[in-house]
């Protein structure tokens, strides 16, 4: 097997990147080995949402998420022989879920998001990348804006397929079944048969003229409002017919990696092990346990009848482990009772309130009042409410992404940019007192 084929496996699968692998190596791997991970020079920079393509005998790495979705740009070159990378000129638009797709020697790179992950926020670029060079070309741009879209080349042809795009009054987000063509020849856009489930986050890769569309997200492109689907679909760019369905995935995935190489499409990512215990001192995995997806939540770990009992909220249900007692749970949050009755723990459903959600936020209790913020993308709302009901007291508006715990008389929020302090009671919500890591301003 060669080191660019192990290279792309390897890098299909890691956490920190999410990437678009469209081989060109050929390498023949005999039927009684198995192919084995290799490990190889650390990614220059902590990021994610990377894509990567290999072509050339080298591997590129681009975009990146970076600070809440303000896209860093990044573009490195990776050399297997050298295990070496190379930092190369930024993308000229930095955005972050573009599709990307290698033909004769360059990267064509199209639309993706400036800022958050919808179909407003996406871009009609289109960019020719030449990796000896390292110049940038402008192509004709997108018909429609597109993010988190898919692109393979057939034929001397690309093809962009889904994605996320705007409404036709160019607000809000639909999640696209489009299907286009580009053809670097004429520099021209082609509109193509649709695919029949509109789908974004998907994984996709080229196999005797065909493009295969694998997996995906609908309904929307973030995690906490989307359903991850197992749909493979076939296209023929040569009859511009879609196919019906394939055989499923073995399991429902979305922004995992890929890479399509000796007639095979290869996926990484997803199912696993949704909680892992680490000791403490050396970070090592003491055990992992239960593969499902995980919530925007943190584990909480509760005493019941004398026993340990560790808390995970996943994204269709609510777990106890150890000793494993489960039922559904929507969105939102929800109170439980635990109580023990001889060597059984039972669990109590309170109450349940979908409206209480706490994206990239944890949950404060104060006496009876449950303090809780509501962080997204943008800026989010701080909520009281009953332990006792779940209803809520009241609202105020504040940051996004934000943790925070009481001291001194004050909620001490962390938003990602600068921490802030404020007075909360279960009835009211002060005024807000900006505050930094070296002095404070109170009223």
């Amino acid at each position: 097997m060669s080191r660019l084929l192990r290279l792309l496996l390897a890098f299909v699968s890691a956490t920190v990147l999410v990437m678009a692998l469209v081989g060109t190596t050929r390498a023949q791997t005999p039927a009684s080995r198995v192919p084995q991970w290799t490990k190889i020079a650390s990614f220059p920079i902590p990021e994610e949402e990377l894509y990567g393509t290999a072509f050339n005998n080298k591997f590129y790495v681009l975009g990146g998420f970076g600070q809440g979705g303000m896209a860093p740009g990044l573009v490195f070159e990776y050399d297997p022989a050298a295990d070496r990378w190379t930092r190369k000129k930024d993308m000229p638009i930095k955005v972050h879920h573009q599709a990307q797709a290698a033909y004769n020697g360059k990267l064509y790179v199209f639309g993706g998001c400036l800022r958050a992950i919808s179909g407003e926020g996406g871009t009609q670029n289109a960019w020719e990348w030449d990796p000896v060079t390292d110049n940038w070309r402008a192509l004709a741009p997108l018909p429609v804006k597109r993010c988190s879209a898919v692109a393979d080349e057939v034929g001397g042809k690309i093809y962009l397929i889904g994605g996320l795009e705007p409404m036709e009054n160019g607000q809000g987000t639909r999640v696209s079944g489009r299907n286009e063509m580009y053809d670097p020849a004429t520099n021209t856009w082609t509109e193509r048969s649709p695919m029949p489930t509109t789908r974004n986050h998907a994984m996709s890769g080229a196999v005797n003229g065909k493009i295969y569309v694998l997996g995906g997200r609908l309904a929307a492109g973030n995690i906490p409002v989307t359903t991850n689907i197992d749909t493979v679909e076939e296209y023929d760019p040569a009859t511009n017919l879609w196919s019906p369905v394939k055989e499923r995935m073995l399991q429902v995935r979305s922004g995992g990696g890929w890479a399509a190489c000796n007639g095979l499409i290869i996926v990484g990512g997803g199912k696993g092990k949704g909680v892992a215990a680490h000791e403490q001192k050396s970070g090592r995995i003491v055990w992992a346990a239960h593969a499902f997806k995980n919530a925007y939540s943190s584990p909480v770990l509760v005493q019941a009848g004398g026993r340990d009992q560790f808390i995970v909220l996943s994204d269709q249900q609510i777990l106890g482990i150890d000793p494993g007692n489960v039922f559904s749970a929507n969105v939102g949050s929800t109170a439980l009772r635990i109580s023990a009755h001889g060597s059984q723990l039972i669990v109590e459903q309170l109450w349940r309130n979908n409206k209480l959600r706490s994206v990239f936020s944890n949950l404060l209790l104060v006496g009876d009042v449950i303090y809780r913020w509501r962080g997204s993308y943008g800026p989010g709302f701080l909520t009281s409410a009953d332990i006792k009901t779940g209803e809520a007291r009241w609202s105020a508006r504040g940051f996004a992404n934000a943790n925070f715990l009481r001291a001194d008389g004050k909620l001490i929020a962390k938003p990602r940019r600068q921490p802030e302090a404020s007075r909360e009671s279960p009835t009211s919500y002060a005024q807000r007192l900006d505050c930094s890591y070296t002095r404070r301003h109170e009223a």
